[in-house]
């Protein structure tokens, strides 16, 4: 796939590939990335699966705008959420919701998502943040709330008893996380029931998430090993 691909279409193959390892939600979820001149972001409608996404059915949302009958398509907290988001202290170019089996389980777990439990889990060692359950996003007030919460290094805000959130640099790292997520919430959530669990130290999770993040641009060779499955399968068609 043409490296310099537009925006649009990188939003529309992150949804086949997020469908492709069924992390959607039917209708529910949404997924952004910022425009090119970073004035505003696209978004999916409302109303299609993720398997349904094209570039053409994408909405434009501009960031000075408030909700509106312009964006009637657009699911209102999502709306509010990526907008407050794109606008917060970690600038993402790339945000995911998510209401993965996994990630809500974590999302209802006390003591939240276990960073030092193994060496993928460590990757998100001081990269995540908490956000109480409040009901729907449904206006600036609490999407604004949600988006101070967020500091410079933040990747995952879980919303308890709700879903995540995954903020990213671009759409190869924003996929790379929210797999990883979602297979170390998935492997938590196995070790439950158990009561004695070796984790490592601050020192080694704090050196491992380091090591994660200087191999390179985040998630491109995963990416591209994706987009090439979801290629495969278009050509089977």
């Amino acid at each position: 796939m043409n490296k310099k691909i537009d925006k649009q279409k990188q939003l529309e193959v992150l949804f086949k590939v997020i469908d492709y390892y069924n992390l959607s939600d039917l209708t529910a979820n949404h997924a952004s990335i910022l425009s090119s001149d970073k004035k505003g972001f696209y978004i999916n409608k409302h109303k299609y699966l993720f398997s349904e996404i094209k570039k053409n059915n994408l909405n434009y949302v501009n960031l000075k705008d408030d909700y509106g009958v312009r964006y009637k398509e657009v699911n209102k907290a999502g709306f509010y959420i990526h907008k407050f988001l794109h606008n917060c202290v970690a600038k993402p170019s790339a945000i995911l919701h998510t209401h993965s089996i996994n990630g809500v389980a974590i999302s209802c777990l006390k003591n939240g998502f276990n960073e030092k439990l193994n060496q993928s889990s460590m990757r998100f060692y001081k990269r995540v943040e908490y956000v109480n359950y409040d009901g729907m996003v449904m206006n600036a007030k609490i999407a604004k709330n949600l988006s101070s919460q967020v500091k410079k290094n933040t990747k995952i805000i879980v919303l308890k008893n709700h879903g995540i959130i995954v903020i990213a640099n671009d759409i190869e790292e924003l996929f790379h996380l929210t797999f990883h997520f979602e297979k170390c919430s998935e492997i938590q959530l196995k070790l439950t029931s158990i009561k004695e669990l070796n984790k490592t130290s601050e020192k080694i999770s704090k050196l491992t998430c380091n090591q994660h993040e200087s191999f390179g641009k985040v998630g491109n060779m995963s990416w591209k090993a994706s987009l090439r499955v979801i290629q495969n399968n278009n050509k089977r068609k």
